[in-house]
């Protein structure tokens, strides 16, 4: 099991190194000995999005198809929802300042591979991603959500919004949210 630490660096287990095994801990699964190891780091992508306790969507979703396609996953999140599977009945955006701070803190420890930008909730969210991120050259997916299954609003479009689109690799809306991003009924 290779584990990929704070620092960014790989390290693995001493005692599921094969150069470095220790007799004493082979029948202790959870005993590790750190050792720095040259081996393949995975991507760090760092996931921007709202928190959905059922883990339907936003950050909760996104670490886990990180995970699955191989990649380190970081997150932060831009707001809370109180949610099932049934829908939305509350939410509450996270303050601004906080978000800022945890995408410079999360920049100034990972190379970042790729950003993923979900739920933003108002358009002066987006111009503060979209300022943490003016000198980030990698890919940005943007999954516009603008409104959740049952219908409840989750962003209000405006300058900084339309930007941050114009700034995306690859934008997944799905088809109601490209209908009004595009402003017409798609085929």
């Amino acid at each position: 099991m290779a584990v990929l630490p704070p620092s960014g660096k790989n390290f693995i287990p001493d005692n599921q190194q094969s150069n470095g095994h220790h007799p004493s801990l082979a029948h202790k699964q959870t005993a590790f000995l750190w050792h720095y190891t040259p081996m393949h780091t995975p991507p760090v992508i760092l996931t921007i999005a709202g928190f959905d306790p059922s883990a339907g969507a936003g950050v909760l979703a996104d670490l886990k198809t990180i995970h699955a396609c191989g990649g380190y996953a970081c997150a932060v999140i831009t707001a809370q929802t109180v949610q099932n599977t049934c829908g939305v009945k509350d939410l509450w955006l996270e303050p601004i300042e906080g978000v800022i701070a945890q995408i410079r803190t999360l920049r100034q420890d990972f190379s970042l591979a790729a950003v993923k930008i979900g739920m933003l909730g108002t358009d002066a969210m987006a111009q503060a991603i979209l300022e943490c991120l003016n000198d980030f050259q990698g890919p940005v997916v943007i999954d516009p959500v603008l409104k959740s299954s049952s219908g409840q609003t989750l962003m209000e479009k405006g300058r900084a919004f339309n930007a941050l689109l114009q700034r995306a690799t690859l934008i997944t809306p799905n088809l109601l949210e490209g209908e009004k991003l595009l402003g017409h009924p798609l085929p």
